[in-house]
């Protein structure tokens, strides 16, 4: 494209508002026959009435909207950074969402992208702005002719700084180094019993620095019963049991919204999750939800 093709209004021009963080794209491996999904409303601890399509679940007004001088406003970083990663990852998530299992073949492309795919996932979602937050409190900011902490609490240099946090990680994973060898595998359930969350990557162990991201274990559903695990040990066969800690886990660890393809499912897993709150022992729920029988090497 030529400068004289160049036109700085389709970047400062607002394209949309309503702004997953969630792709629609792993939203759409949990919706029923219908298409829709069953919603938990943790703020609420109820099951909300109405079923809810993919498009109306997991997103903000305005998330990624920057404000700009005289009153215009971009989604740039919505419509052009996300956009663009999704596009890229959508491929390799749906492959391991609908592919026969047998024919799966984990590849160091595939799963590198699979990685990336959760890494951008994990700096999107609303409960990682705390994060970002306190990165941003924490950082050296140098700037010429801007006081640093005019910066540091401007709208728009807090999204900007957040969109890019996934590149932070990566080079900070790539300067340390992986030697862990790690198990991945696909679980596929008999039924159609998984949930996804708000925070739907259930970690192990708490992630305290960047290069740890790819070392510690984790789980994340891929579609109503399909589970993704990248485990130290080779996690042997996931029985029903397992799909409802692991609901409880993610429910554990939700802000607000968890959804379900079966509402009977969805059920019993805010009943298990209410049972461990009531014991005041929901601080297990993450460990069960990884106990299984390991295969023998």
């Amino acid at each position: 494209m030529g400068t004289e093709d160049f036109n700085i209004d389709q970047f400062v021009k607002k394209h949309s508002s309503r702004h997953h963080y969630i792709p629609k794209f792993l939203i759409d491996g949990f919706k029923n026959d219908n298409g829709l999904l069953y919603v938990f409303d943790k703020t609420q601890n109820k099951i909300l009435k109405n079923s809810k399509p993919p498009k109306s679940i997991f997103y903000e007004w305005d998330r990624n909207t920057i404000d700009l001088p005289e009153d215009k406003q971009s989604s740039i970083l919505e419509d052009v950074l996300y956009s663009k990663i999704d596009n890229i990852i959508s491929p390799v998530v749906r492959y391991f969402q609908k592919e026969e299992l047998e024919k799966i073949n984990f590849t160091e492309d595939n799963t590198a992208q699979f990685l990336f795919f959760l890494i951008t996932l994990f700096w999107r979602i609303p409960l990682t702005d705390y994060a970002t937050k306190d990165l941003i409190d924490r950082a050296e900011i140098i700037s010429n002719g801007i006081n640093p902490e005019t910066l540091r609490n401007d709208p728009v240099f807090q999204k900007l700084q957040r969109s890019g946090l996934y590149k932070h990680t990566i080079n900070e994973m790539m300067k340390y180094g992986n030697n862990v060898k790690k198990f991945i595998n696909i679980h596929q359930m008999g039924q159609n019993l998984l949930v996804i969350g708000d925070n739907p990557l259930l970690f192990r162990k708490t992630i305290n620095k960047f290069s740890e991201f790819g070392e510690t274990d984790f789980l994340i559903a891929l579609t109503s019963n399909r589970i993704y695990s990248s485990t130290h040990k080779s996690l042997g066969q996931l029985q029903t049991i397992n799909s409802f800690k692991y609901n409880a886990a993610v429910i554990n660890q939700s802000k607000r919204y968890v959804c379900c393809n079966s509402l009977d499912a969805l059920q019993k897993s805010v009943h298990i999750y209410n049972e461990f709150c009531r014991h005041g022992i929901s601080f297990s729920l993450t460990e069960s939800a990884f106990e299984t029988k390991y295969k023998t090497a």
